[in-house]
């Protein structure tokens, strides 16, 4: 059996990255020419409107999802949980924060498909200056 030790330090795993990053976004000049790649048969230029407008939401509300999009939460000390699934009671946990007993603000953060309900919940309190949490959609496409 062969075995290969590599000992990176700090400076070296620092330029190991940085050279990658470097090749990558060289083979990505090459390969597209300096132009923008085309998606779908659309330049880059012409994909435009992509996100709808930001909807603010009230956490422990079910809503179903009319468009792809996001939902995105953040607030004061927080546990936040992201429910969605084709149920009209979603229950699948896509995305939850724990908090760490300190004075934190958290955010989250999940995309949600057309058709899905979903829903936000929240436990802990409002911020120490009263703020409360704020959730939005952000519907993709129309």
């Amino acid at each position: 059996m062969v075995r290969i030790e590599i000992n990176l330090n700090n400076k070296t795993s620092y330029l190991l990255i940085v050279f990658s990053v470097l090749a990558i976004t060289t083979g990505f000049v090459i390969a597209f020419g300096g132009s923008n790649p085309q998606v779908l048969g659309h330049s880059g230029k012409e994909i435009t409107g992509l996100f709808g407008e930001w909807e603010e939401r009230d956490l422990n509300e079910i809503y179903n999802a009319e468009t792809d999009g996001f939902v995105i939460c953040y607030g004061y000390a927080s546990d936040y949980v992201i429910y969605s699934d084709e149920s009209s009671e979603p229950l699948t946990i896509r995305a939850r924060t724990i908090s760490g007993g300190g004075a934190y603000n958290y955010w989250i953060m999940s995309p949600i498909r057309k058709g899905e309900h979903w829903k936000v919940t929240k436990n802990g309190k409002v911020g120490a200056d009263g703020t409360k949490p704020t959730c939005y959609w952000l519907p993709v496409g129309s």
